[in-house]
């Protein structure tokens, strides 16, 4: 695209002259040129591995379900093997947080796509302007006697 821009830069000024339709041409060529090259993106895929502020969530939320367990059932017990144990807010509320942190630390596996401009904003968004300069912007003036093709007046 850029060496289709620098010749026909170069065939318009070789071929009667610099012209306002000339300079409209290259300014079009120029801002598509800056579009596109501000759409090419890149992405990569990566395996991620879970932060501690996935199992801190994961734990708390557990925490939070195992004391509303406990307010609407009260205290739980149990009775294994002869053994009776009652189960209050607190270990309601630890088996929750257990629970809670290993489904957090569990999903934060897996594979994760980043997508990221290949082309730097600092190079693209100069050619949409100079683009957008040489279809509005003023005429390109000639120097009088400088060209041969086109002789003082």
């Amino acid at each position: 695209m850029a060496a289709a821009i620098l010749l026909f830069a170069l065939w318009a000024k070789i071929h009667g002259g610099w012209r306002r339709a000339h300079q409209r041409v290259l300014g079009w060529l120029i801002l598509l040129y800056g579009i596109f090259l501000s759409s090419l993106t890149g992405s990569y895929t990566a395996f991620v591995l879970p932060g501690i502020g996935g199992i801190a969530l994961g734990a708390g939320t557990g925490a939070a379900v195992g004391l509303g367990t406990w307010l609407v059932l009260g205290t739980v017990g149990v009775a294994t093997g002869g053994i009776g144990l009652a189960i209050g807010a607190l270990g309601m509320a630890a088996i929750g947080a257990i629970f809670g942190g290993i489904g957090g630390a569990a999903g934060g596996f897996g594979f994760q796509t980043v997508s990221y401009p290949l082309v730097h904003w600092a190079f693209w968004l100069p050619l949409i302007v100079i683009g957008l300069y040489f279809i509005w912007g003023i005429r390109i003036k000639r120097g009088k006697g400088t060209d041969a093709q086109h002789p003082p007046e």
